[in-house]
């Protein structure tokens, strides 16, 4: 296996080039043969036989084998009829695409690295290192393909045992050897009149070099992919069909063979459309430019132009620039009105409230601007949303609802009951120790049976057996209660911020781990999963998080800062779900003040929205404070074409990389409509490896100018020949990995400071 290297730059990391991946067994049905050859040395004593005249030796040479009928056997199986969706990892052009895609060769990019060679072509030496593939990725104009009569569309459902069955004018393929369960599963076929079959089928020869592999280095653990590539690019105007094909059954036209009826049927394992266009946009280049265009706003935000230069127009630009979007709403009253609302990505550091609070309900956290006699509903809008996704999600409100009782139980104990004895009422740290110690067994689900174990511990039984054994005088209270503690004390000493912090330590932990009682009841099985994903703001619907379309149009990268008062009144709307009374509505803002994020004020983001996002999906983007690089916490696709990215930190630099496993492949175009190719440095040291010659080109023969069908193999002898004159090849002869390295486009990178 050949391997051709390129040193990457930055986060892209290396991408190797390798010829092919021949698996170690084919598919195929294989028998296990045991065969056991024994045989004796010279001179060996077991072996020597007594005779009347002396000692003789004899030799033993005798085979035992384990074969035919009785041998074991084992099938190896890898997709033949039909690819899953799950083995394709992108194709190019993208699916539905429009774009001017004359000068590239459309290819598929694979998961499965093994694919295109697990099968072997009959007539093809399984020894030869340059295997050719079982499959091939031909490119058919719309109007190329004979469509179904009955659904107008260009491929056919039919079970694969039927393959082999003519039908007319069309010649069916002949897979060999195909299992009876195989033979009634459904496959996908084409037919191809037989003049475009012989145009567009690339030759035995040719094979070898239109598949490859790439091994790939980006920010994580190499990953490595098959390439298959077509042999004509999409030339004229118009709509395409790209499939990839299984050429079994079909070895005897790999060399030039003529079919023998009109029509030719292809089994079509994957296909995708897409459009040509000249002068429209088509490749990452270009949409690279468009984001990086000079002069515009990054900003999350509306445009605030066309406003009056008014008192009311300047307090109008002053919300827009802060990110604010007008919103239709309907007052308590009924009245139709408009309200400011902006969700929790910010283009400027959100106003901290004066000090901090707990929102019991929406009305509380509505902000009236006087000025303009409107309100600002953000925080009511966050409140109201966080109460619905509580009512929504067990996950969230399972864990709040059980510490919510608990947290009341404890509040109405210590108001019932002196908490403080004078052994230990003149000690705070004590006193926390205490009430801690008490929540935290009120979350246990075995609390009662926790306390009743300390009581015994504690000498119940004697005291129990003393006073049963003690006369009560007629005057003596059968019961005395310790006096009560002043509930305004109570409430004085939760609202103490030592306190309150030993119950959010409890508290944070129960609610982030879950209890055993809840996981049995399999009420909440992960609790934590479900509140790590409430600073991250995962949960909330996309209109809370981009009220308008506006803040983020086509083809632009817009950045913001995540609104810690946004997302604290996210928490206090899940944590207002069952409250009944005041006391628990006093837990609840200890729960809410526990769960809170400490750390929202930090948290920054981009939302992208671009064709980047549908037609090159693992594009590279990498954020930088500094020169330490910033890794997302969260990356969500918001739209098809929208994607969103946190960090927890303040970038300085953003770049944007082309994803190195799908780079695109092409020629260049030349003087008087000729196609040409640079040459690349397929040997040198690294760095040196896919540098360009100079001053050289390498013309493109067409194999056949009617279809635009390009000459591989003539241009791989012209491409040879130049490299091996410029001594940047070793070896002489130019392999898949080489070829590829040719036809290959360098990654792009967009950098925004």
């Amino acid at each position: 296996m050949n391997e051709v290297d390129i040193d990457g730059q930055h986060v892209t990391g290396d991408i190797h080039f390798f010829d092919n991946y021949i698996p170690k067994l084919a598919d195929g049905t294989y028998t296990v043969g045991v065969r056991q050859h024994v045989t004796t040395m010279p001179n060996d004593p077991l072996t020597n036989v007594e005779r009347s005249s002396g000692w003789s030796e004899t030799k033993i040479d005798q085979t035992f084998s384990l074969v035919g009928q009785d041998a074991p056997r084992f099938i190896v199986r890898g997709p033949r009829f039909t690819v899953d969706q799950g083995m394709v990892h992108s194709v190019h052009p993208a699916p539905g695409s429009e774009g001017d895609y004359r000068m590239q060769l459309p290819h598929i990019t694979l998961n499965r690295e093994v694919l295109p060679w697990e099968r072997v072509l009959q007539g093809t030496n399984e020894q030869d290192a340059l295997r050719p593939p079982w499959v091939a990725l031909l490119v058919f104009r719309e109007d190329e393909l004979r469509a179904n009569p009955a659904t107008r569309e260009t491929t056919t459902a039919r079970p694969v045992g039927q393959l082999s069955s003519a039908e007319g004018d069309v010649l069916a393929p002949a897979p060999r050897e195909v299992p009876d369960d195989l033979a009634k599963s459904t496959c996908s076929t084409i037919d191809v009149p037989k003049e475009v079959f012989r145009a567009v089928l690339p030759r035995r020869t040719e094979l070898p070099f239109l598949a490859h592999v790439r091994r790939v280095s980006p920010v994580g653990p190499s990953e490595e992919y098959a390439v298959v590539m077509a042999n004509r690019p999409a030339w004229t105007e118009g709509a395409y069909e790209a499939h990839l094909v299984s050429l079994e059954g079909l070895e005897p036209y790999l060399d030039g063979g003529e079919p023998e009826k009109a029509y030719v049927r292809l089994v079509s394992l994957w296909r995708w459309r897409f459009r040509t266009r000249q002068g429209a946009r088509h490749g990452f280049g270009e949409i690279l430019q468009g984001l990086s265009r000079a002069g515009q706003d990054r900003a999350l935000r509306l445009p605030g132009t066309g406003v009056p230069a008014t008192d009311s127009g300047r307090r109008v630009t002053r919300r827009l620039t802060s990110g604010y979007v007008p919103v239709s709403y309907r007052t308590g009253a009924g009245e139709r009105t408009f309200a400011w609302y902006r969700g929790p990505f910010s283009p400027v550091p959100a106003a901290e409230p004066d000090k901090p609070t707990t929102f019991t309900n929406a009305d509380e956290a509505l902000i009236y601007l006087p000025d303009d006699g409107v309100f600002d509903i953000s925080y009511a809008a966050a409140w109201t949303c966080g109460r619905l996704l509580a009512l929504a999600n067990a996950d969230l409100s399972a864990p709040v609802l059980a510490a919510q009782k608990a947290n009341a139980a404890l509040i109405r104990m210590l108001k019932k009951r002196r908490l403080c004895d004078a052994d230990a009422l003149d000690d705070d740290n004590a006193r926390i120790d205490r009430i801690t110690a008490d929540l935290s067994r009120s979350l246990d689900p075995h609390s009662e049976q926790t306390w009743f174990g300390e009581f015994v511990a504690d000498g119940l039984a004697s005291r129990l057996r003393t006073a049963l054994a003690t006369p009560v005088s007629p005057q003596q209270s059968v019961m005395s209660s310790p006096p009560a503690s002043d509930p305004a004390d109570i409430d004085g000493l939760l609202d103490r911020p030592d306190v309150r912090s030993a119950f959010e330590r409890v508290l944070e932990g129960f609610l982030r781990e879950g209890s055993a009682h809840m996981r049995r009841r399999k009420r909440a099985l992960a609790p934590g999963a479900a509140w790590d994903t409430v600073p991250l703001l995962s949960l909330v619907p996309l209109d809370y998080l981009l009220p308008s379309a506006g803040l983020v149009p086509e083809e632009s990268l817009r950045m913001f800062r995540v609104d810690p008062t946004w997302v604290k009144a996210l928490v206090d709307g899940i944590t207002s779900i069952g409250i009944s009374s005041s006391l628990e509505q006093q837990a609840t803002a200890l729960i809410s003040r526990a769960i809170a994020p400490k750390d929202a004020g930090h948290i920054t983001g981009i939302v992208l929205r671009s064709a980047l996002v549908q037609e090159w999906p693992d594009f590279l983007l990498q954020a930088f404070s500094g020169a330490t690089p910033l890794p997302p916490v969260r990356r969500s696709l918001l739209a098809p074409d929208t994607l969103l990215f946190l960090f927890d930190g303040f970038p300085t630099q953003i770049e944007l990389w082309e994803p190195v496993h799908d780079l695109s492949l092409g020629v260049l175009p030349g003087e008087n409509n000729i196609l040409q190719c640079i040459p690349r440095r397929v040997t040198g040291g690294r760095g040196e490896v896919g540098a360009t010659l100079p001053n050289t080109s390498v013309n493109v023969l067409i194999r056949n100018n009617d279809w635009n069908v390009l000459d591989i193999g003539g241009l791989v002898k012209r491409l040879q020949d130049t490299l091996v004159q410029a001594g940047a090849l070793s070896g002489g002869s130019l392999t898949p990995a080489g070829f590829a390295l040719q036809l290959i486009a360098p990654p792009l990178r967009l950098k925004i400071s």
